[in-house]
């Protein structure tokens, strides 16, 4: 059986978290890195598990293993390697890494009503030169069903690419996975709890604390009202992490003429914290979009 299989099976399994620390060349540069190994199921027989350690406490010089099994998790072949032009030689350590070919961006939909807030953020991105990842709740699909007439597999399909709400080991669950950030469109009281205590029992809320740990844009559109004193310092929590909270507070001044301009507005300001136009923003102080007229006080009959 080939490293490559073996630490195959070795990601699949559970109750252990494995460190690994090597030494590759990159571009004939040596770079350290820290690969995160999450299991989920059974741990391997003593034996075979002690044969993938030593294989991994080989010297980086050694011609026991190849760079290629470990850099495999982080999306990156042998090809790679023998392509300077694509690695950074300074900056932070994540610059030593290629980039994607596209920006990627995380969107979530809890089960908060407003479940259109994130099926319309997805259908806006499409265009761009953005690559979406979509995580939804259990609760999310439900509203879902109650909200619109839309099917799972329709948002789905909006989605460049799509991950089970259960699926911890999926790339967006660690740090080493690039991204701009994160954007919870809408955002559940429950989704946000989870968030600010650091629970991640699920991927939505795993990959969050990633996006905050990694001191990356996490944008959350909670979607409640009236809040308790609960929420609110829960909400202060989140912000003191890094958390920008942007509930969907309609801009008036706009003069949306419908409620899809009104969502789209709301939501071309959520794209602004990641730098991406929309062009369905009435900008204050700048000319606005055709067809809308400034407000004039209705005549007196």
């Amino acid at each position: 059986m080939s490293v490559l299989v073996e630490l195959d099976f070795v990601f699949n399994l559970e109750l252990l978290s494995l460190d690994v620390v090597d030494q590759v060349f990159v571009g004939q540069r040596p770079v350290d890195f820290f690969l995160e190994c999450q299991f989920q199921a059974l741990m391997p027989g003593a034996k075979g598990f002690d044969t993938i350690l030593q294989r991994h406490a080989a010297p980086p010089w050694s011609d026991e293993r190849s760079p290629t099994v470990l850099l495999w998790r982080r999306g990156i072949n042998r090809d790679m390697l023998s392509i300077p032009s694509k690695v950074q030689s300074s900056g932070d350590s994540e610059a030593l890494w290629p980039m994607p070919d596209k920006p990627r961006l995380i969107i979530g939909l809890s089960g908060a009503s407003g479940v259109v807030y994130g099926v319309r953020l997805l259908k806006m991105l499409r265009p761009l030169a953005v690559e979406t990842h979509l995580v939804m709740t259990r609760a999310a699909e439900v509203t879902l069903a109650h909200e619109t007439d839309l099917r799972i597999q329709d948002v789905r399909d909006l989605a460049d690419e799509v991950h089970g709400i259960a699926d911890l080991a999926a790339p967006i669950s660690s740090g080493s996975f690039k991204t701009l950030g994160m954007i919870v469109a809408p955002c559940s009281i429950k989704s946000a709890a989870e968030i600010a205590s650091g629970t991640t029992s699920t991927l939505l809320s795993r990959a969050a604390d990633v996006t905050l740990k990694e001191r990356r844009r996490l944008v959350l559109m909670v979607r409640e009202t009236p809040l308790h004193t609960g929420h609110l310092r829960m909400l202060t929590t989140l912000s003191e992490l890094g958390a920008v909270i942007a509930p969907p507070v309609p801009a008036f001044y706009a003069r949306p003429a419908n409620l899809d301009a009104m969502v789209d507005h709301t939501l071309g300001r959520l794209r602004d914290l990641f730098g991406l136009e929309s062009g369905t923003v009435t900008r204050w102080g700048e000319p606005r979009a055709p067809g809308v007229e400034p407000l004039r006080r209705p005549r007196s009959r």
